[in-house]
C-alpha cells in the first residue's frame, strides 16, 4: 500500500490534481476538509481552544475561523499552540481512514512536512 502527498503553494494546482486521480477511482484524504470538520466536531480540540483563547471562538459549536486566524497570525506561539492541537487530531484521522481503505491511496496534504517530522519522530 503506498501513500503519496500532494503538496505545494496556494493555487499551485494540487485540488485539481486531487480530483483528477478521485475520477480515476483513486481515493483522496483531503486535509483541509477534514481538518475543518475536525474542529467542529472534535471536542479535544474544542477544550483546548477555548481553553487558551477563550469561549467566544466557537460559536453555536462551530469554530469563528476568522477569530482564530486573527490570532495566529499575530503570534507565532498561537499558531504553534494551533497546529499541535489540530494535526495530531487529523494525523489520527487519517490513519483511521487509510486502515479502512481498500483502494490505493492519496493524501493531498498541504502539511506533508509537518506529517513527515511526525512519522520520522514518532
Amino acid at each position: 500500500m503506498r501513500v503519496l502527498g500532494i503538496t505545494g503553494g496556494i493555487g499551485s494546482g494540487k485540488s485539481v490534481v486531487a480530483k483528477i486521480l478521485k475520477m480515476l477511482g483513486i481515493s483522496v484524504y483531503d486535509t483541509d476538509s477534514v481538518s475543518k470538520k475536525i474542529c467542529n466536531s472534535s471536542q479535544n480540540i474544542r477544550e483546548k481552544l477555548s481553553e487558551k483563547f477563550g469561549s467566544v471562538l466557537y460559536q453555536k459549536k462551530k469554530l469563528n475561523s476568522s477569530m482564530l486566524a486573527s490570532l495566529i497570525f499575530t503570534q507565532a506561539k498561537h499558531l504553534e499552540f494551533v497546529n499541535s492541537v489540530i494535526h495530531s487530531e487529523v494525523l489520527c484521522d487519517f490513519f483511521n481512514w487509510k486502515n479502512q481503505q481498500k483502494k490505493k491511496h492519496l493524501l493531498e496534504l498541504k502539511l506533508l512536512f509537518y506529517l513527515s517530522l511526525v512519522l520520522i519522530n514518532g
